[in-house]
C-alpha cells in the first residue's frame, strides 16, 4: 500500500495506538510487515510540517522472560595507605 501525500499510520493492538508514523509517502508491504518513509518531495513542507521531516513514534514492547535484575552500584572505593585522609 501506498500512502501520499500528508500520509499518516498508526498500527493499533485492539484499540491502542502503539506505534505511529507520518511523512510526504509511507510504503506499507504487507507481505514483509515492513513500513519505509520518505520526507522529501513535493508536498513535504506544510504549515503543520515547515521542516518538511518524516516523525515515527515506537512504543517500547514489553519485555519476554524474567524481569530485568536492578542495578547495583558498587560502593565507594577505599582510600589508599598514606594519603593523608587519616580518621
Amino acid at each position: 500500500m501506498r500512502f501520499i501525500g500528508n500520509a499518516r499510520l498508526r498500527m493499533l493492538q485492539g484499540t491502542t495506538v502503539t506505534d505511529q508514523a507520518s511523512a510526504a509517502l509511507i510504503t506499507y508491504d504487507t507481505a514483509a510487515d515492513t513500513v519505509a518513509l520518505n520526507g522529501a518531495g513535493e508536498g513535504t513542507v506544510t504549515p503543520t510540517n515547515p521542516g518538511g521531516r518524516t516523525t515515527v513514534v515506537f512504543t517500547p514492547r514489553p519485555a519476554s522472560g524474567a524481569a530485568p535484575r536492578p542495578l547495583v552500584l558498587p560502593g565507594p572505593a577505599s582510600e589508599p595507605a598514606g594519603s593523608g585522609a587519616e580518621r
